[in-house]
C-alpha cells in the first residue's frame, strides 16, 4: 500500500471513530439543548479524559413549592429530575410535592409533610431508597473520590448527586448550607452541574477547583444513578 493511501485510511478510520454515537450524551455546543428537554442522542466530542459532554437532564428549581428560604427539597427534586431523565415522568413542582409525600409515608416522617416549609435535608439513604422504591432506578455511593472520577461514571452515562454547600444559590466552602446537585457534564475546563437549589440552576458550571472546594466540605460524598 503506497504511504498517501494508508495515511487515508488511517484519518477515515479516526474520523469515523470521532462520530460514534452514544446515546446517553449530548455535546453542550448542541443549540437545541434546551431547559427541561430530554434529549440524550448526540455526538461526543472527543474521548476521555479529554472529552466535552453534557447529559439531558431535564432541570427544575427545588421552589416551589414554598420560597428558596423555606424549603430544603434538593434531595427530592433530584429525584424528579433523574426519574425524568430515566422513565420520561413530569418534573415541575407537583413532582415534588409528590415526593415528600411519598418519604413522609414510607418513613412515617412528619418533616416531609409540609413540602413549603421543609427543613430537614434528605439523607443519602433515603435518596437512594426513594430512587429504588418510587422510580426503580439505582444510587450507588462514593466517598473520598476525585471529580475526575465523578466525571468519568457521569460520562459513562450515570449522572451522579453531589453532596456540596451552597450559599446565596452559589457553592461555596464555608457560612452556607449543605445541599445536593446532580453533577452531568464537563466542557473541558468546567464541570457542569443541574442545581435545584438556585433559579439559574440549569447547566450551572464552576471549575474544578471551585466544585472541589466546596464538595470537600461534603466529605466528597457522592451517588451514581442508573436504570
Amino acid at each position: 500500500m503506497k504511504k498517501s493511501s494508508f495515511l487515508f485510511s488511517t484519518c477515515l478510520i479516526l474520523l469515523l471513530g470521532c462520530s460514534k454515537k452514544n446515546d446517553n450524551l449530548v455535546v453542550t455546543k448542541d443549540t437545541s439543548h434546551v431547559q427541561g428537554s430530554k434529549l440524550k442522542s448526540a455526538t461526543v466530542s472527543s474521548t476521555f479524559p479529554g472529552y466535552s459532554f453534557c447529559l439531558g437532564v431535564p432541570w427544575i428549581k427545588q421552589f416551589p413549592p414554598g420560597d428558596i428560604n423555606g424549603t430544603k427539597n434538593c434531595g427530592q427534586t433530584c429525584a424528579v429530575m433523574l426519574s425524568g431523565y430515566f422513565n420520561g415522568t413530569a418534573v415541575n413542582s407537583a413532582a415534588i410535592v409528590a415526593e415528600d409525600n411519598w418519604l413522609a409515608s414510607y418513613y412515617n416522617d412528619a418533616r416531609f409533610n409540609n413540602a413549603t416549609g421543609n427543613s430537614y435535608v434528605t439523607t443519602a439513604a433515603q435518596i437512594q431508597t426513594l430512587l429504588k422504591q418510587r422510580h426503580g432506578l439505582t444510587a450507588t455511593p462514593f466517598n473520598g473520590s476525585t471529580v475526575d472520577d465523578m466525571l468519568a461514571q457521569a460520562y459513562a452515562g450515570k449522572p451522579c448527586i453531589a453532596n456540596v454547600m451552597i450559599k446565596a444559590g452559589l457553592l461555596a466552602t464555608s457560612g452556607g448550607a449543605m445541599h445536593w446537585t446532580l453533577v452531568v457534564g464537563f466542557d473541558g475546563t468546567y464541570v457542569i452541574t443541574n442545581d435545584p437549589g438556585t433559579q439559574y440552576g440549569f447547566n450551572k458550571k464552576y471549575t474544578k477547583a471551585e466544585f472541589t472546594a466546596s464538595w470537600t466540605v461534603g466529605n466528597k460524598l457522592y451517588m451514581t444513578v442508573s436504570k
